[in-house]
């Protein structure tokens, strides 16, 4: 799992580039404050509005959304997050 090894107090940078997979919700929750985790949302599918539409709803999940642009291609075939 993604949070798994980070301390509670730990900064996280988190890029997320949407892809054309599926959209779900969390396989489990994250054992660190999401309040600190500074996300960055790319659209990576060439869907107009897919990336304010998950910014927005990672917000409403306690996220902190850093920056909400295009990725470097539409081509993603899954969503990456690094």
């Amino acid at each position: 799992m993604l949070y798994s090894n980070l301390s509670a107090d730990t900064d996280i940078d988190i890029v997320l580039i949407l892809g054309r997979d599926k959209k779900g919700g969390l396989v489990s929750e994250p054992v660190v404050d999401k309040s600190k985790a500074r996300i960055d949302v790319l659209n990576g599918n060439g869907i107009a509005g897919s990336a304010r539409e998950i910014a927005d709803l990672l917000k409403r999940n306690g996220f902190n959304i850093s920056y909400i642009g295009d990725a470097d291609r539409y081509d993603y075939a899954q969503t990456v997050i690094r």
